[in-house]
């Protein structure tokens, strides 16, 4: 609710709601950084995501042909990023299960090869492209949420180690 009043009051709902909607979509499978408080979590959310709003507002529109250039280099950062990071977990939530692991990794590869896709077809049918920009915004934060970067940037401790074989 927060994302919505705050990016509604800077005039960029959509653009806002477009960038959580996609992290939020990827994060499910990818895990990455939580916040250690439901306080800290809505403020980072709002800050960036109303911050990306802004950002695509501003640029998207600008970028042109540039836009499908920084498709594609998502799509390569993404991949290997994915590959070697995905899921990250949480020390309070780890994921203990080889399989469930593989399944999550699986899952995030297509989740963002979708909307890499999705954008690449709204870009070719005209869509705004501050929308579009947002979209690819909000999975690229995903995706350095992911990162041990990421992990040690907000003091959280980075977990990919597998203790058990249990689902």
């Amino acid at each position: 609710m927060l994302i919505i009043v705050v990016s509604s009051l800077l005039g960029v709902r959509a653009l806002a709601l477009t960038a959580a909607i996609t992290a939020s979509l990827i994060k499910i499978f990818s895990g990455g950084i939580h916040a250690t408080c439901f306080r800290n979590c809505s403020l980072t959310a709002v800050t960036v995501f109303a911050g990306i709003g802004l950002v695509a507002n501003y640029l998207g529109s600008e970028l042109g042909e540039s836009l499908l250039i920084l498709l594609w280099g998502i799509l390569l950062i993404g991949s290997l990023l994915i590959y070697l990071y995905a899921p990250a977990g949480i020390k309070e939530k780890p994921i203990k299960s080889v399989q469930k692991r593989s399944k999550f990794k699986i899952y995030s590869f297509i989740v963002f090869l979708s909307f890499l896709v999705l954008y690449y077809i709204l870009y070719f049918n005209g869509i705004n492209k501050s929308l579009i920009l947002a979209g690819l915004l909000g999975i690229s934060w995903q995706l350095f949420g992911i990162t041990p970067l990421a992990y040690k940037l907000f003091g959280r401790e980075y977990l990919r180690e597998v203790k058990t074989n249990e689902a």
